[in-house]
């Protein structure tokens, strides 16, 4: 399904010689479905949520001079525990996964963290990425090459996917923050605080707000979430200048909460360690 005609920052990279078919065929970004499932259709609730939060998505973006792609109802799939449990779920805990174009949403009761997945997964949706394509003979392999932060190296390797994951929280929260504002009686004020303080990775987000956010540099944030959405090298640049060091820790942090938690021990001793924790209880 050729939906992604608008995605204006794809750029796929074409490793060694392929033929006009392939660079054909790969010229525009295309989504696949591939899992056995049975989506199910959307209850009132949800059809009303993902309506607004992919508009307040839309409308953060293009407050910030970002340029958003369209995300198409096809796109998001809701599926039962049992059938997300078994068939997409790449670990115990997880309840939303982004994978080839689509959004697949474990359905919830807790609306908080219904709400809150979908807005995590948007956000992976609409970073930037790009795939790598090799061909040998009539084989063609498709790995990809970069989504957000996340770059996908040689033999399995992943980089900046701790950092990755907390741009994604933090950018869902944003999200969040323009959807609440705009709907103000359709929470209480426990949900509403509930739902943009409720995140998948808290430790490192925790650590990038302590890291990063702490002298409230409107530059470097700037270029924080424009280079998770674009792929432009500026708070890479950025933060390199002015935190000499702190990119090469960055970027084998994974998105494990040990990991996060060793990065801080490196960063700043026991002290940074406790500071993170600390934020997370509260």
């Amino acid at each position: 399904m050729d939906i992604w005609s608008e995605k204006w920052n794809y750029k796929p990279e074409f490793i060694g010689g392929v033929s006009k078919q392939t660079k054909d065929d790969f010229s525009l970004p295309k989504i696949a479905q591939i899992f056995d499932i049975e989506p199910l259709s959307w209850n009132d609730f949800e059809k009303n949520i993902i309506k607004k939060i992919l508009e307040s998505s839309y409308c953060v973006l293009e407050i910030n001079q970002i340029k958003p792609i369209k995300v198409y109802e096809e796109q998001i799939i809701i599926l039962s525990k049992d059938d997300y449990d078994s068939k997409i779920a790449l670990g115990p805990d997880e309840a939303g996964r982004c994978s080839n174009g689509y959004l697949y949403i474990c359905r919830n009761e807790d609306q908080v963290v219904f709400i809150h997945n979908l807005a995590h997964e948007l956000s992976h949706l609409l970073s930037f990425y790009s795939l790598e394509i090799k061909e040998r003979g009539k084989r063609r392999f498709i790995n990809m090459k970069q989504s957000g932060y996340s770059i996908y190296g040689s033999r399995g390797a992943s980089f900046y996917s701790g950092l990755n994951e907390a741009v994604t929280d933090l950018c869902a929260k944003l999200f969040l923050d323009y959807f609440l504002d705009g709907n103000e009686n359709l929470f209480t004020r426990m949900e509403r605080k509930n739902i943009v303080n409720y995140f998948s990775y808290p430790y490192h987000v925790a650590l990038i707000e302590t890291l990063i956010f702490p002298e409230e540099d409107d530059l470097l944030a700037y270029a924080f979430f424009e280079s998770y959405f674009t792929g432009a090298n500026c708070f890479f640049e950025i933060l390199e200048r002015r935190k000499p060091g702190l990119l090469d820790i960055l970027k084998n942090m994974n998105a494990s909460e040990e990991s996060a938690l060793e990065s801080a021990l490196v960063i700043g001793g026991e002290s940074l360690v406790e500071k993170i924790k600390e934020s997370f209880e509260k």
